[in-house]
């Protein structure tokens, strides 16, 4: 079986909100052996895509102020690394059909594989994003029920 941890970073706290990033990593719990870090980090998948706001804007997904707020009490380098637009930010689409993609050359299965994430909400905010970026809720990548809340590992 293999495993999803995802974390999203966005722009408040309801599902239309605006994503600024996500980081996925796939890995395998069949192995027989315990690898230490360096082997593990090896075998595994590592996805992370930051997506333009303006985009998302246009699509009419949301900003929260207490959440930008928030942010700005965060590390400096955190938020030049988010609030900063760059060339290479993804529109919305792109981002999602790199993250398909991504999954499907993993071989990631909705149906039997887990996706971990901390809290309840990451899962809710990328099917949301695939769903305004004009994905049907029965064709998403990514299933409701295998998903875990890391905290309780």
């Amino acid at each position: 079986m293999k495993h999803l941890l995802i974390d999203v970073e966005t722009l408040g706290i309801h599902e239309d909100s605006v994503i600024l990033q996500f980081t996925g990593m796939i890995y395998n719990t069949q192995a027989e052996t315990e690898d230490s870090i360096e082997e593990f980090l090896a075998n595994c998948s590592m996805i992370d895509l930051k997506l333009s706001v303006a985009d998302q804007r246009r699509l009419g997904r949301k900003i929260d102020p207490d959440t930008v707020k928030w942010w700005s009490n965060q590390p400096t380098g955190v938020q030049q690394h988010v609030f900063i637009p760059k060339a290479d930010d993804l529109p919305a689409d792109e981002a999602m059909s790199r993250f398909d993609t991504w999954l499907k050359d993993n071989n990631f299965n909705k149906k039997r594989d887990t996706i971990w994430q901390r809290g309840t909400k990451d899962t809710d905010w990328l099917s949301s994003l695939f769903m305004t970026c004009g994905w049907i809720f029965d064709q998403l990548p990514i299933g409701w029920y295998r998903v875990r809340d890391l905290r309780t590992a």
